[in-house]
């Protein structure tokens, strides 16, 4: 494996994507999901390092473990990945996938579902962790020099990464000095390619 991971080394350039919130927007199921437990969202209210603050502990556990215990929620994918993703295996650009998804088989199922396990992602380039931190430990056997995360407490833990991205599609997040903030697959392509 590791002999394998030494493309991306050659390459020069490996991007590191996260994947809810990036990859999927979850905002409309969880607001789906917290009116389920009593609760009323705003979209602008359903990132992650938003919606923390906003609902009790016992019901955020209760939507994440419905939004992440199973493939069969109405997530979609969020414009731009496909264009993005096209354009970077022509430009012959490696990305990796680093989640931290709680059940591999669930998330596997659900980029398979969207056409995205075996054309971009597979075993070889795609990592589950539990910790921000193990974020970082992931990147590094891949030499990841570029990462896109909805989280700036993830961002902070990716001390191997030169360029960290704050995406903040929904525009909730203040300026940040620390990360370059981008709001679309477009605008996050542009400063690769």
């Amino acid at each position: 494996m590791l002999d394998n991971k030494n493309k991306f080394k050659d390459a020069g350039i490996c991007v590191g994507l996260d994947m809810d919130g990036v990859i999927f927007d979850h905002s409309f199921e969880k607001i789906r999901l917290a009116s389920f437990f009593g609760w009323t969202l705003d979209r602008n209210q359903t990132p992650s390092e938003i919606i923390k603050k906003v609902l009790p502990q016992d019901v955020l556990l209760g939507v994440q473990t419905r939004l992440y215990g199973s493939a069969d929620i109405s997530s979609q994918l969020i414009d731009g990945v496909i264009e993005t993703l096209d354009i970077f295996k022509a430009r012959n650009i490696p990305f990796v996938l680093i989640s931290r998804r709680k059940i591999p088989s669930v998330a596997i199922e659900l980029l398979a579902r969207n056409g995205l396990w075996g054309k971009y992602f597979t075993h070889e380039n795609t990592a589950f962790v539990e910790r921000p931190e193990d974020k970082n430990i992931a990147a590094e056997p891949f030499f990841v020099t570029h990462y896109l995360d909805d989280e700036i407490k993830v961002l902070n833990a990716l001390s191997s990464v030169p360029r960290k991205f704050l995406f903040d599609s929904l525009g909730v997040f203040p300026k940040n000095e620390l990360y370059m903030k981008v709001g679309s697959w477009k605008e996050f392509r542009n400063h690769i390619c």
